[in-house]
């Protein structure tokens, strides 16, 4: 395509309007630069010489974004590139050959973290939304700057554990990737900053507790009310108690084995009385589904369990006059009420899962009656304050000392 030569000035380059074809002008006073305009109406700033009958060019950008000033600079400085030996047909193979943020993404999350992080899939699904609009961006092309503008844009709204989770992903991922050499850059997470946070301390408080219970008793799909219910008396993370099985729950022993929890290892825990209440009504429906919380709707379950009902708990706690109180939040609370009766740290961790159970015998690891003793006096508490009118002041318990 044969364009005009010309002394470039940004006002010659506002005026160009667009045609049905590509224009190209070259800037006689930096030889190299031209201009191309796109039948889109774009302005863009290329640098083009011919070295040994081979025509080399790189994009520099396009105007007014990169000014007429900048591109002449940009354009001698590729002209320098080329006189050193430069190629930059070979330099743009480099780039179209490099991994993508999403290629790199996919690795980590299907070589490593899949069978390592219980929550894997879910973290794979959140950094692909959270980074949707940049995971074709080659990884030559992310720098700390980068980084830091896209977790400032997630924390937006006061989500800052949002932000925080998302740049222990991609700080994550591109370790991963220097460590197995598919990535030769430097990690450009690394002096990143996070955003302070407070750890959440919410938990059912004792005036609402007879609401809570009566809408969670009352609502209409047995499977869901009595998922939150095992949720609240066993302290279990609602993941794990969404994947229970009848071949792990012992109700003889009163016992349920966690084959994985969070931090990866298993647990044998044991349940507390009103817990093991509510799986015994369960147990004659055991033949029909392996698992205890069966997925699909109330009269046509699926060979599934359930995924976490967030609709059904946002109408129980609508139901209850409760707000900001989340199906984790009750993990904390049975928690917070064996502290507040008196049961000391250790059995707490335990009786939790925060510390993982020491590889011994099976009777070892279930012979748990003073965590037993501590959950089913932390119930009872519960239990009081729903239904008191005033506060009671709790026994204390033998675990103290």
């Amino acid at each position: 395509m044969k364009g005009n030569k010309l002394s470039f000035t940004e006002g010659f380059i506002d005026r160009l309007e667009t045609t049905p074809t590509r224009q190209r002008f070259y800037d006689l006073k930096v030889k190299g630069l031209v201009l191309e305009v796109m039948s889109s109406g774009s302005k863009i700033f290329r640098f083009r010489k011919t070295v040994d009958y081979k025509e080399q060019w790189a994009t520099i950008g396009p105007f007014p974004t990169v000014s007429l000033e900048d591109a002449r600079d940009k354009a001698i400085l590729l002209s320098a590139e080329l006189v050193g030996g430069g190629n930059f047909t070979a330099k743009r193979q480099v780039v179209k050959d490099e991994l993508t943020l999403a290629a790199l993404a996919d690795f980590y999350f299907d070589q490593y973290a899949k069978d390592r992080c219980t929550t894997a899939t879910d973290m794979q699904k959140n950094f692909r939304r959270w980074f949707a609009d940049d995971l074709s961006k080659r990884l030559s092309q992310i720098d700390t700057t980068w980084v830091q503008s896209q977790i400032n844009k997630l924390a937006v709204g006061g989500h800052y554990h949002r932000a925080n989770r998302a740049l222990d992903d991609i700080k994550a991922i591109f370790s991963w990737g220097i460590k197995k050499g598919i990535y030769n850059g430097s990690n450009p997470a690394i002096k990143v900053d996070k955003f302070e946070v407070r750890s959440r301390e919410r938990f059912i408080q004792p005036h609402e507790f007879n609401r809570l219970l009566q809408s969670i008793k009352s609502y209409t799909d047995g499977r869901l009310r009595d998922f939150f219910l095992i949720c609240l008396y066993t302290g279990a993370r609602s993941g794990n108690v969404m994947a229970m099985r009848w071949d792990q729950v012992d109700l003889d022993l009163g016992t349920w084995h966690i084959p994985r929890t969070k931090n990866g290892e298993s647990q044998t825990a044991k349940l507390s009385d009103e817990a093991l209440k509510i799986l015994q009504e369960r147990y004659p429906d055991r033949g029909l589904n392996p698992w205890v919380f069966p997925g699909g709707g109330i009269r046509q379950p699926t060979q599934g369990h359930i995924v976490e009902p967030k609709k059904a708990w946002k109408k129980v706690i609508e139901n209850a006059g409760i707000s900001d109180l989340r199906i984790h939040d009750l993990r904390r609370t049975i928690g917070s009420y064996m502290a507040m009766a008196g049961v000391n740290t250790p059995l707490i961790q335990k009786a939790l899962g925060h510390k993982s159970l020491a590889a011994a015998s099976i009777y070892q690891r279930v012979n748990n009656d003073p965590v037993k003793q501590g959950m089913d006096l932390a119930i009872r508490a519960m239990q009081t304050y729903a239904s008191a009118t005033k506060v009671v002041e709790l026994p204390k318990t033998k675990q103290d000392s």
